[in-house]
């Protein structure tokens, strides 16, 4: 038998038909949904993103509750926020109360009436002293990131939906129906997900306090683990108002430069680490040398600070007097190399990406095939030419030698949390890279704590501690007078070291007097904080 053939008629009856049942079906729902969407509206009360906490689990952000009131168009939910708002915040609800269509605003105190609805909200930044500014970053007026950990963390913390709405019963203009209340959801707003730095809530306020009670114009202070390199403070002046940045934008200070990861001058603090290089290859600190009050290398003259001379003295008497010459002599003793590259390894001239978005500067180590003469060893011997670090920098060095002799890096990141609150990705401390050995570190450990008990400046408390001072001179002038870098780092208590510290501040006069007494500072409440 042949194929059967299927007539033309049947086959164009079959697909108009389809096609009208299709048109049907798309103009039928299209309808459906818009009859749908005209009986209810929903509006947006508040909106949030994720948590950063301290280490200890205590938020950063979203620390500070506020009220949102919900208000439908009644008169009664009208009168009670003329109550509760001021006049042109009132005027702005009030205008949309008026036409028909609900209100949100924040407010001073629970509305409790008919009509109104009143909901819990977490502030972003705290209204009065948002702590850590500058490595938290801020958002921009659309809530979008635009520095720090917001933005280095943006899809954490943007990751959930976290907001309130409030549904209500509308006519086909969008407009309330008469005794239609709110019907309140929250999409993940309390989900607890986040961000957890390293840092300590308690010691950065101790840090801020102090440097803001210092009167610094513009500095830096860091405090480290010395066990771990996590950063448990960073603390910048100026600082900027995170609630109203534009009000800084022309600040001639730069509130917004996080001075904490930026390269300075450095200046005596650098002597530490050319006291290690000495006495790693086999330079004994009992080596002397006679302080005249200058010192000649490559037809270049180098004074030290007490111009007539600090006299005969040994590797800690001269940190003890931070004398310039002792440390110009010190260097012809085995080589400026051997310098340069135990500041590498302590991390020197090496920028550090502490997240995605946020990178401490390198500074400048200068190279060594460039200090081919003794006179630009010299300048590095005691701090100054073109060397430039970070007080993150300094920090890490001191750390170094306060915990033994190993290198940690630096870090701010300690994990993330779930939406329950649960820590994950949490970064295990490494073992670091040892640097100097441990009794070279041990020997400098001690030297630095004479150095502290031999200054002017002590503890209120008493704490026993080890740093140096340190008088930069920065090469920049205003109004004819050099701008100087003044420094203190060190680590405390001393017997058994547990934090190390850099205090910097520019436009200083004097790493004793302007840089110590905030080192101290931070000692005294820090070890009281944490009894």
């Amino acid at each position: 038998m042949g194929k059967r053939v299927v007539p033309v008629f049947f086959i164009f009856i079959f697909c108009m038909g389809f096609m009208v049942l299709r048109l049907f079906t798309m103009i039928t729902g299209k309808y459906a949904q818009s009859g749908s969407s005209n009986s209810t509206l929903t509006i947006e009360a508040a909106s949030g993103r994720g948590f950063i906490y301290d280490r200890g689990m205590k938020p950063l952000v979203n620390s500070e509750k506020y009220l949102i009131a919900v208000a439908g168009p009644t008169e009664k939910a009208a009168a009670a926020l003329k109550a509760a708002l001021c006049d042109e915040d009132f005027a702005y609800a009030y205008g949309r109360l008026s036409k028909g269509y609900p209100a949100t605003a924040e407010v001073p105190f629970a509305i409790e009436c008919d009509g109104v609805t009143t909901v819990t909200a977490l502030r972003r930044y705290s209204s009065k002293n948002q702590l850590l500014t500058h490595l938290i970053g801020y958002l921009d007026g659309g809530g979008k990131p635009v520095c720090g950990i917001e933005k280095s963390c943006g899809e954490i913390l943007s990751s959930d939906d976290r907001t309130i709405t409030a549904t209500f019963s509308v006519d086909a203009a969008g407009r309330v129906l008469l005794g239609g209340g709110a019907t309140l959801r929250s999409n993940g707003y309390y989900s607890k997900s986040g961000v957890c730095l390293t840092v300590d809530r308690e010691i950065q306020s101790i840090a801020e306090q102090a440097l803001s009670a210092s009167g610094f114009e513009c500095g830096a202070v860091v405090v480290s683990d010395v066990e771990t390199g996590a950063v448990l403070a960073m603390a910048s002046a100026p600082c900027y108002d995170i609630n109203d940045v534009s009000k800084s934008l022309d600040d001639e200070n730069s509130p917004f430069l996080n001075r904490a990861i930026s390269s300075f001058s450095v200046g005596s603090v650098f002597k530490i680490i050319v006291a290690a290089a000495a006495l790693e290859n086999g330079v004994s600190e009992t080596l002397e040398y006679d302080c005249s009050g200058s010192i000649e290398q490559s037809g270049v003259i180098f004074h030290c600070h007490k111009r007539d001379g600090h006299g005969l003295l040994d590797m800690p008497g001269s940190l003890i007097n931070s004398c310039n010459t002792y440390f110009v002599n010190l260097v012809t003793k085995f080589g400026i190399d051997e310098v340069v590259e135990l500041a590498y390894y302590m991390g020197f001239g090496l920028p550090l990406k502490l997240a995605d978005t946020i990178t401490a500067d390198g500074g400048r180590l200068p190279d060594p095939e460039k200090l081919d003469s003794a006179a630009a060893a010299a300048n590095l011997a005691f701090g100054q030419g073109e060397l430039m670090a970070t007080p993150l920098q300094m920090t890490a060095a001191v750390a170094a030698i306060a915990n033994g002799g190993f290198y940690r890096e630096p870090y701010i990141i300690n994990g993330y949390v779930n939406s329950d609150g649960g820590l994950y990705d949490v970064r295990v401390p490494g073992a670091g890279q040892r640097v100097i050995s441990e009794k070279t570190a041990k020997k400098l450990r001690s030297f630095l704590v004479s150095t502290a008990e031999e200054s002017s400046i002590k503890s209120a408390a008493g704490i026993a501690a080890g740093g140096k001072t340190a008088t930069a001179q920065s090469g920049i002038y205003d109004g004819g007078k050099e701008m100087l870098n003044t420094w203190y780092s060190g680590f405390f208590p001393a017997e058994n070291p547990k934090y190390a510290v850099t205090v910097m501040r520019q436009k200083g006069e004097s790493g004793l007097y302007d840089c110590q007494p905030v080192f101290y500072k931070i000692a005294d409440a820090v070890t009281a904080a944490k009894k």
